[in-house]
């Protein structure tokens, strides 16, 4: 509390009401200490000099403008607040823009890897049955790769091309056969096909191509 001389009148800033003020003076500037109102309590100590009030009129006042600087303090940190969150949310959205499609393609490339693998090895049984018998297999179950699934939960195709017509092997832009020899492919996560790699529901397919020198998309064939 502000240091206030015994037994002298206050007259804050000369008021021409000369009268005695000292315990108005002291509440108001214990009330300018806290709130640091020291601007706005000045005004209200000229008013006091001129005004008809009285001392409890004077502290409800100061009271009610000291509750009034609280109450803007805590809207302004309010709204600060909601500022601040608003743009981590902002934030958060713009980051799953980006890292949704970025996820999402990195499982496919994922995906795909694994259904190329699995052709690699299901081609190494083949060729080991053609180097034992002579023969291609007529089926994957002759073979015991029947059971082999997908990534994406289908079962691979395998087709003999002594065992099917011309018009069902597996074809490049110009119609032209993918391979001499058999087709070995997954149908992609739609689990759709047709034999032209061009075809809408063709395009996800897993493919062997050029005898097993390819593995891959259709699209990227």
């Amino acid at each position: 509390m502000p240091f206030v001389r015994k037994n002298t009148a206050l007259t804050p800033f000369n008021c021409p009401c000369k009268q005695p003020a000292h315990s108005l003076t002291i509440s108001v500037l214990h009330i300018c200490k806290i709130s640091k109102l020291r601007s706005i309590t000045y005004l209200i100590l000229d008013v006091t000099c001129t005004s008809s009030l009285n001392l409890h009129e004077y502290r409800t006042t100061l009271k009610n403008i000291f509750n009034l600087k609280s109450s803007i303090n805590h809207l302004r940190l309010y709204g600060f607040t909601i500022v601040e969150l608003m743009i981590v949310l902002a934030v958060i959205g713009v980051l799953a823009m980006i890292a949704v499609p970025a996820y999402q393609g990195y499982m496919e490339r994922v995906e795909a890897g694994d259904a190329e693998t699995d052709l690699t090895i299901i081609q190494m049984v083949i060729d080991d049955f053609e180097l034992t018998t002579g023969n291609l297999p007529n089926s994957l179950t002759e073979i015991g790769m029947d059971g082999m699934q997908d990534p994406w939960g289908n079962p691979y195709v395998y087709a003999n091309h002594g065992s099917i017509p011309p018009g069902l092997r597996r074809k490049d832009q110009s119609l032209v056969p993918i391979n001499s020899d058999y087709d070995l492919y997954s149908k992609g996560e739609d689990g759709l096909s047709s034999p032209p790699l061009t075809a809408n529901n063709s395009r996800d397919d897993i493919v062997r191509a050029r005898n097993g020198g390819f593995f891959g998309k259709a699209s990227e064939y």
